[in-house]
C-alpha cells in the first residue's frame, strides 16, 4: 500500500485502525517514520501533552484530529500509564459490548487471541472472567503507541516535562529531561495530564501528600482463581485487611492480586519502596491465602504503585496556555472510559491557541523563576529528527532548588549499579543510587535477561550475591528476576542506603574539572544530587560525557555497534516467536534513536507483556586512565592495580570490524580467555570526583566483547562500589587513590585470587625471545602463530620477520611469513599470497557451496589452536591481507574473484525459532567475503574494481539497503551495513555509484550510517554540506567520473 495513502486513512475517533496480522507485516514500520524522514520538520507544536495515560491519550488524538501540531511526552517507556504500569490489568464488564468498535479493539486486539491460553473466558476475544475483562499489558502499550503514531500524534517516551516557558503570561514552550540531556520544544498550549498532575502541583506549591497507595501482583500456578476478596492477617499492614484477587487470560492458573496499604511519608520512593515489602511478605506466606495459593508463585508485580492523594483538588495555574486534565478514575470501566475520553475532548475543545508563538521571556520551574538570560540554549545534532530541541543549560547549582548531599552517588541502579551501591553501603558511606526505574538491576531484571552466557562465575562474590538472590526468590515464592529485584533493593535500603525510583539522569554538575554530582528530573521536578565521589553505572558513560569526558563509540570505521532488545516476558504455551530477539541498532546518545527504537519493540512486542527496559548492548566506553585494548586481553597483561576479572569468548554480537577480525585472526567465538581489569581504567583520564562502573569503562571495542559479561559486570560494581567508599572516607581525588589496600582484602575474601598480587607486571608482547619464539613457530608452519605474531609491536617484529623470510627455504613457513609481512604494510612477499589465493578460490569454486551455506565463522568455537581450517575464511583472509600489505600487485587476482561474486543467497533460515530472531547472525552467504574485498578496495582503490561491485551491488541480497521508511528495518541494519561499506569502497575508487549511495545514506535512519556516510563525503571531496542530501546530490551529479582514487589511511583497531 502506498505510504501516504496508508497515514492518512480515515480514523475512527479514537485513532485505533483495525488491521491484519498481514497488514501488519507491510505496514506497520511506515507508520513510524514521519517522525523520523526529516520531511516534517515542527517549527512549534500548538499543543504538548505531558502524560500519555488514558486521558492524555484521548486529548492527543482529538487534538490532532482538528489538525492541530501535538506532541505527548509520557515518562515511562510506555504509554498506558494507569493500565499498563500499574498492573490493573482488569476493567467492569459491564457496558463493555456497548464501546465503539475501536475502543474495544484497543483493549482486545484480534493479534492477542494466539496467546491467550486461558480456556475459561467467554465474550469479546474469550477475555470475560466473571464479571470482569482480563487485559494484556503488552496490548495495551502496543495499541496506544501504534494509535498515536496513527493518529498522526508526536510522542517521546522516556521524557518528562520539568519546567515551561512563557511569555507575558502566556506558554511559549516546555522544558524537557531525557538521558540525553535537558532539551526545550516551543508550543503556544500546555496540557498536564500527568499520574496524579504531579508537575502541576510541584509548579503550584501544592503538597504532594499522599493518603494511601495500591500495588498489585501477578501470580501464576493458582488453582482456579476468581474474582474474589481474602481477609488478612494484620501483621501485613494491608488497608482493610484484605486483597482482592483478580483472574488473569494468560492460563487457567493465571490471577492478580490487588492490595491498598497506609502511607505514612511524602517521598514517593519509599511508597514504592514499601509496595514492594508488603509483597515479599505476602510471598512468603502466600499459602496462608487459602488453599488455590499452596503452589503459587508471584511471577511478577507492577512497575508502580497507584497513588491516592490526601488533597484531590486540581491544581491551580497561574499562565495562560496551561491546562490540567485529572485522569483519576477509580475503578476502569466501559462508562469510567468515555468519561475520560469526553473530559478530554471537551478541555481540548477549550484550549486557546494564540496566532503566534512568541520568544520566551522566562523559565518557570518548581519553585523557581529564571530570566531567558539565563538559559543558554544549543542546537542539537539529530539528523532528520522532526521534534524542534534545542539543548538548554543552566548554572544547575542557581537553577535547582531541590538538592541532597551524600558521600557517595551511584548513578544508575543497572546490572553493575546496583551492587556498586550495595558495595558502597557496605563500607558504611552515606550512599543514594539513583535509577530511572523504581527497581533495581537494570538489563537483567527490567530487560529481563537472567542467564549467564559467559563470565568468571565461580568467583566467590558472584556466587555469594547470586545465592543469596535465588535463595530470598524460593522463600518469597518469586521467580529468579522478582527476587533479585527484591534482593537489590534490601542490599542497599535494608543497610542505610537510598534508593531515588523514577529518576531520569539528564545532567552532570561539576565545578574545576570535578564531577559534583548530578541532576535528575524525578515527577516532573528537577533535583541536585551532589556526592563527594559520583559513579556512573549508566552503562552509557551518561555522566562523564555530560561532565566532559572524551571517549569512543562503535568500530572506529562505521560506528557500528552491537545491536538492540527488548525482550518479550514469556507468556504461556507456544509463543508467536522467541521471546529474546534483537531489532535494530542504536545510538542511543540521540533522542531521536531512543525513540525509534522503543517505537520499533512496541510493534514487533508480543501482546501478553514485554519488558520495560530496552537493552542496549553498545554505547561510549569512556577514556580512562588506560584503556584496556585487544594486546591486554589476548596477552593476558597483569596490572598492579587489577581490580576484578572477566572473562568470555570474543563475542561482538554480530559481523567482527576490526582488521584482525577481518583478516581471520579473532574471529567470533574464538579466544575464550580471562582478562583482567585495572583499577586506571575506571578512572576517567581528564575528570576528577568520578568513577565508571558497567561497561562503559576505558577499552577498545575489540576489549569489550571479552568485558561485557553481566557475571563480571556485577562483581566489578560491587567493587567499586567500595573504591567510591573508601575515596569517600579518605577525601582524595580517584586519580590519587592506592587499591593496594582493599586488593588484600579481597583476596582474604575470595573475591580475587591471591596470586593475583604477586604476579610480574606486564606481559611477553616485548621480550626478545618470546618474539623470536613466535616467529619460529610461524616458520615452523604453525598458522596459529599469525595471530600470535600480529600482536607484537611492528618495529620489534618486522625486522625479524623479514630476515626470516629473506632465508628461509620452508615452503609452508615462507607463505606464512608473506602473510605477517602483509599484516605489517610490507609487500615483499604478496607473490605468494596472491598464488595461494588464486589456488584457494579455484579449489572454492570447483567445490561450491551448499544451497543455504552459512558462515558460521569458521566453525571456530571451542577450537583450542587459533587458526582457520576452511576455504572460506582462507580466502577472506588473503585478500585482507593483500590490502593490508599497501601494495596493489595482486588487484588482477582481486578482480578475477570480485567478477565471480555474489550474495550467496538471501539471509538463511536457522535450525531454531531463538536463532531466526537473532539480526546479527542472519545475513547474506558471502557477506564476510564481500566486506573483505571492500576492505582491500578502501586500501588499495583501483578504477578497475568498480564494474565489479557495480555487478555486486545489482543482486538484491546486497544493494538496495537504504533504510528511510522503516519498513522492514530490523532485516534490512546488516544488508545495510554491508552496502555502505562497499560504497565507500566504491568511491575510494573514483565511482559515480559509490558517492550516489553515500549521499542517498545521509537519509537514512540509523544515525551510525549517516555520520559515517558524511564523514566520508566529507574527505572524499573537501566539501561539507552536512546532513543536507540535496546539496549533496547536486554537487555530486556535477563531479566527472571516474574521480581520483583516494586511499583509506588507518590504523590496526586493537
Amino acid at each position: 500500500m502506498d505510504r501516504r495513502k496508508f497515514l492518512n486513512l480515515t480514523l475512527p475517533a479514537t485513532g485505533a485502525v483495525l488491521l491484519t496480522s498481514s497488514l501488519l507485516s507491510e505496514q506497520a514500520m511506515a507508520e513510524i517514520g514521519r517522525q523520523f524522514d526529516g520531511k516534517n520538520a515542527v517549527g512549534h507544536y500548538d499543543i504538548v501533552i505531558n502524560g500519555a495515560g488514558l486521558s492524555g491519550y484521548f486529548a492527543a488524538l482529538h487534538a490532532a484530529s482538528k489538525g492541530k501540531k501535538v506532541l505527548i511526552v509520557e515518562k515511562r517507556s510506555s504509554p498506558g500509564f494507569e493500565l499498563a504500569a500499574k498492573s490493573r490489568l482488569w476493567l467492569d464488564a459491564q457496558g463493555f459490548d456497548t464501546l465503539r468498535p475501536d475502543l474495544q479493539e484497543l483493549l482486545l486486539p484480534e493479534q492477542e487471541q494466539m496467546e491467550i491460553k486461558n480456556t475459561k473466558g467467554t465474550g469479546k476475544g474469550k477475555s470475560q472472567l466473571g464479571d470482569h475483562i482480563a487485559l494484556f499489558k503488552g496490548s495495551i502499550r502496543k495499541g496506544m503507541v501504534r494509535n498515536l503514531l496513527l493518529g498522526k500524534v508526536d510522542m517521546l517516551l522516556m521524557t518528562d516535562t520539568c519546567g515551561l516557558f512563557e511569555s507575558k503570561g502566556q506558554v511559549s514552550g516546555v522544558l524537557l529531561a531525557t538521558k540525553q540531556g535537558v532539551f526545550s520544544v516551543p508550543c503556544k498550549a500546555f496540557i498536564d495530564a500527568s499520574d496524579q498532575l504531579l508537575f502541576s502541583r510541584r509548579l503550584a506549591g501544592k503538597s504532594l501528600k499522599v493518603q494511601k497507595a495500591g500495588f498489585v501482583m501477578e501470580i501464576n500456578k493458582v488453582s482456579k482463581p476468581a474474582f474474589k476478596e481474602i481477609r488478612t492477617d494484620p501483621s501485613f499492614g494491608l488497608d482493610g485487611n484484605k486483597l482482592t484477587v483478580y483472574p488473569g487470560k494468560l492460563s487457567d492458573d493465571h490471577a492478580f492480586l490487588a492490595f491498598e496499604y497506609a502511607v505514612d511519608t511524602d517521598k514517593l520512593e519509599e511508597i514504592e519502596h514499601k509496595g514492594r515489602q508488603i509483597a515479599t511478605q505476602l510471598g512468603t506466606k502466600i499459602k496462608t491465602l487459602g488453599a488455590g495459593f499452596s503452589t503459587a508463585q508471584i511471577q511478577q508485580y507492577a512497575l508502580e504503585a497507584s497513588l491516592t492523594m490526601a488533597d484531590n483538588a486540581v491544581p491551580t495555574t497561574s499562565l495562560n496556555g496551561h491546562y490540567v486534565l485529572d485522569s483519576n478514575a477509580a475503578t476502569i470501566s466501559a462508562s469510567s472510559l468515555l468519561a475520560l475520553e469526553k473530559n478530554a475532548q471537551a478541555l481540548v475543545d477549550k484550549v486557546k491557541i494564540p496566532s503566534q508563538n512568541a520568544a520566551p521571556q522566562n523559565l518557570i520551574l518548581p519553585g523557581k523563576k529564571l530570566d531567558i538570560k539565563k538559559v543558554k540554549f544549543e542546537e542539537v545534532d539529530e539528523p532528520g529528527f522532526n521534534v524542534p530541541l534545542q539543548a538548554v543549560h543552566l548554572d544547575w547549582m542557581d537553577a535547582v532548588v531541590s538538592r541532597k548531599q551524600t558521600q557517595v552517588i551511584v548513578a544508575g541502579g543497572g546490572t553493575a549499579g546496583a551492587l556498586a551501591a550495595a558495595g558502597s553501603v557496605e563500607k558504611g558511606a552515606d550512599t543514594i543510587v539513583v535509577d530511572y526505574f523504581n527497581d533495581l538491576g537494570g538489563t537483567k531484571t527490567m530487560g529481563g535477561v537472567m542467564g549467564y552466557y559467559h563470565g568468571v562465575k565461580d568467583n566467590v562474590f558472584f556466587k555469594k550475591q547470586n545465592e543469596e538472590a535465588e535463595r530470598l526468590a524460593l522463600e518469597a515464592n518469586m521467580n529468579k528476576k522478582i527476587g533479585r529485584q527484591i534482593y537489590h533493593l534490601r542490599s542497599v535500603v535494608d543497610k542505610g542506603g537510598q534508593f531515588l525510583t523514577s529518576a531520569i539522569l539528564c545532567e552532570a554538575v561539576t565545578k574545576d574539572n570535578t564531577v559534583k554530582g548530578v541532576v535528575v528530573c524525578r515527577h516532573g521536578q528537577l533535583e541536585l544530587v551532589l556526592a563527594d565521589v559520583t559513579i556512573d553505572a549508566t552503562g552509557d558513560g551518561d555522566v562523564a560525557a555530560m561532565a566532559g569526558a572524551s571517549f569512543q563509540i562503535g568500530d572506529s570505521r562505521i560506528g557500528f555497534t552491537q545491536n538492540y532488545s527488548q525482550w518479550d516476558i514469556a507468556g504461556a504455551g507456544k509463543l508467536p516467536s522467541a521471546t529474546n530477539r534483537d531489532y535494530d541498532i542504536l545510538d542511543n546518545r540521540k533522542v531521536s534513536e531512543q525513540q525509534r527504537g522503543l517505537f520499533i519493540s512496541h510493534y514487533e512486542a508480543h501482546c501478553y507483556d514485554f519488558h520495560p527496559f530496552m537493552t542496549v548492548r553498545e554505547s561510549r566506553r569512556i577514556d580512562g586512565i588506560h584503556n584496556i585494548d585487544l594486546i591486554d586481553c589476548v596477552e593476558k597483561r597483569h596490572f598492579e592495580d587489577v581490580l576484578a576479572l572477566a572473562s568470555s569468548d570474543f563475542d561482538p554480537h554480530n559481523v567482527a570490524s576490526s582488521e584482525y577480525s577481518k583478516c581471520g585472526f579473532l574471529l567470533p567465538h574464538s579466544n575464550d580467555i580471562t582478562v583482567e581489569i585495572p583499577y586506571r581504567s575506571i578512572v576517567p583520564k581528564k575528570l576528577d570526583g568520578l568513577l565508571i562502573s558497567g561497561r562503559g569503562f576505558g577499552q577498545s571495542r575489540n576489549a569489550l566483547q571479552f568485558t561485557r559479561m553481566t557475571a563480571d559486570l556485577l562483581v566489578l560494581g560491587y567493587l567499586t562500589g567500595q573504591i567510591a567508599a573508601d575515596v569517600a572516607w579518605k577525601k582524595v581525588r580517584p586519580r590519587d587513590y592506592s587499591v593496594s589496600t582493599l586488593q588484600k582484602e579481597w583476596v582474604s575474601l575470595g573475591y580475587l585470587p591471591a596470586e593475583y598480587l604477586s604476579k610480574k607486571p606486564g606481559d611477553l608482547r616485548a621480550d626478545k625471545a618470546e618474539i623470536e619464539r613466535r616467529v619460529q613457530q610461524l616458520e615452523s608452519g604453525a598458522s596459529e602463530y599469525l595471530y600470535e605474531c600480529s600482536r607484537v609491536e611492528k618495529s620489534l617484529i618486522l625486522p625479524l620477520i623479514k630476515e626470516r623470510f629473506a632465508k628461509t627455504d620452508r615452503k609452508e613457513g615462507k607463505l606464512l611469513l608473506a602473510k605477517m609481512l602483509a599484516w605489517f604494510g610490507d609487500a615483499e612477499g604478496n607473490t605468494l599470497i596472491g598464488e595461494e589465493l588464486a589456488n584457494l578460490f579455484e579449489l572454492e569454486q570447483e567445490d561450491g557451496y551448499p544451497k543455504g551455506y552459512i558462515d558460521d565463522y569458521d566453525n571456530i568455537r571451542g577450537r583450542p589452536k587459533n587458526k582457520l581450517e576452511g576455504l572460506f575464511w582462507k580466502i577472506n583472509q588473503n585478500i585482507a591481507l593483500l590490502g593490508m600489505s599497501g601494495s596493489g600487485s595482486e588487484t588482477a587476482k582481486i578482480r578475477h574473484i570480485l567478477d565471480k561474486t555474489a550474495s550467496g543467497g538471501g539471509m538463511v533460515p536457522r535450525t531454531s525459532d531463538y536463532f531466526n530472531e537473532r539480526i546479527d547472525i542472519k545475513f547474506v552467504p558471502f557477506h564476510n567475503r564481500i566486506i573483505s574485498l571492500a576492505v582491500y578496495a578502501e586500501r588499495l582503490p583501483d578504477p578497475s574494481l568498480i564494474s565489479g561491485f557495480e555487478n555486486v551491488l545489482k543482486d538484491p541480497n546486497v544493494g538496495g539497503f537504504v533504510t528511510s521508511t522503516y519498513e522492514k528495518v530490523r532485516w534490512r541494519v546488516y544488508g545495510g551495513s554491508l552496502e555502505i561499506s562497499v560504497a565507500a569502497a566504491m568511491a575510494r575508487c573514483g565511482s559515480k555509484k559509490g558517492y550516489e549511495l553515500l549521499q542517498a545514506y545521509l537519509g537514512d535512519l540509523h544515525y551510525n550510517y549517516k555520520t559515517f556516510a558524511l564523514s566520508e563525503l566529507k574527505e572524499l571531496t573537501g566539501k561539507n554540506w552536512d546532513y543536507k542530501p540535496q546539496d549533496w546530490q547536486k554537487y555530486v551529479a556535477g563531479l566527472s567520473y571516474p574521480q581520483p582514487v583516494k586511499a583509506l589511511k588507518k590504523e590496526v583497531e586493537i
